[in-house]
């Protein structure tokens, strides 16, 4: 009995070493848990399964927040400038009033009544967000008030500047000529880009009138009657660049 017993645990342990021996079977054993064990497996050898491969996240292309984007940036920087511009022709505003104060002129107050519409049309561009449109209509502002402020002068008989009186500028030498070059340009645009503003009709129409009769005026001595024509010329000028601000406020640039 005591061999019989001696000859089983012989046998058992010689299988048992065999069995070790086996190279999958040590692996399996060895390198994992047996949780991942095959249970269907007589031996229990390890279920092979592939691994999953992590997932990559592309980076987002969101603009982050509180940076702005490159609109919102031109936005910004454009309703800089049309505020700007607004600002200068309501100081305009002022001292053409003040020359109102000082003397009459009809001209000069058709003009200034002219350049408030406009710069009503340009606040109202500005409140509406059109800062493009209000920038340009500002300036068409300003330069009408411009041609105001030289048709006061030219019934005072001199320019009043910032610290009083004062003798014509450079400016003024040139207005003659430059009020021709201005004249042709915004008839050439104004027919072009097939503009039907009125308000642009009638800047062009009273530039020429006031141009028509002062091309000469350069050339003679400077006097007070010299000066005025000068000052028309000056005024024309003016109302040419207005009429050019208001056709790229129409067309966007």
């Amino acid at each position: 009995m005591n061999m019989f017993k001696h000859s089983n645990l012989k046998t058992w342990t010689i299988t048992t070493l065999v069995l070790l021996a086996t190279p999958a079977v040590a692996i399996a054993l060895n390198s994992e848990p047996s949780s991942q064990r095959s249970p269907h497996s007589g031996n229990h050898l390890l279920a092979q399964t592939p691994r999953r491969q992590p997932s990559v996240t592309p980076p987002s292309l969101e603009v982050q927040p509180g940076r702005p984007s490159p609109a919102q940036f031109f936005d910004a920087r454009q309703a800089e400038k049309a505020n700007r511009e607004i600002r200068k022709a309501q100081e305009k505003a002022f001292s053409v009033q003040f020359l109102a104060d000082q003397i009459s002129s009809p001209d000069g107050a058709d003009v200034a009544m002219i350049a408030a519409d406009i710069l009503q049309q340009a606040e109202a561009s500005y409140r509406s967000g059109q800062f493009f449109r209000a920038e340009r209509e500002a300036k068409a502002a300003k330069d009408t008030y411009e041609a105001a402020s030289s048709l006061y002068e030219a019934e005072l008989g001199y320019v009043m500047g910032r610290r009083g009186p004062s003798g014509p500028s450079r400016s003024y030498y040139e207005a003659p000529y430059r009020a021709q070059e201005r004249i042709a340009r915004a008839q050439a645009e104004m027919e072009y880009y097939r503009s039907n503003s009125p308000m642009v009709s009638n800047l062009i129409q009273r530039a020429i009138d006031l141009a028509s009769s002062t091309t000469q005026a350069q050339a003679q001595p400077i006097s007070a009657y010299n000066f005025s024509e000068l000052a028309r010329s000056r005024a024309a000028d003016h109302l040419a660049r207005a009429a050019v601000h208001l056709m790229e406020a129409d067309r966007g640039f």
